[in-house]
């Protein structure tokens, strides 16, 4: 009731009175709202890159690395993704091969 407050006097008015009172602010409020957080949202989509894209496989080389530096992660398990990468073109290039 505070924004409201400033536009409306609700002095001796009943609760239905002041209730119609504040609906619109609700809905503008409301609206806004929505209308900002869709475009944080989109905002946020257009900033993430897409997964074939360079900057995203450099980003996690080096997460790779920091994580191999700090003792948390093998070299085999900061490579794993690669690894089935690896398998599966060499199981594809086998079966070419077959024919």
């Amino acid at each position: 009731m505070f924004f409201p407050s400033w536009f409306v006097d609700y002095q001796g008015e009943d609760l239905a009175e002041v209730a119609a009172g504040e609906k619109n602010f609700a809905l503008v409020g409301l609206v806004v709202t929505l209308f900002f957080f869709f475009g944080y949202l989109f905002y946020q989509w257009k900033l993430s890159p897409s997964d074939d894209s360079e900057g995203t496989e450099k980003r996690h080389g080096q997460m790779g690395i920091k994580q191999m530096e700090a003792g948390n992660v093998t070299l085999r398990g900061a490579l794993y993704y690669e690894l089935l990468q690896s398998k599966s073109v060499y199981k594809n290039v086998l079966f070419i091969i077959s024919f």
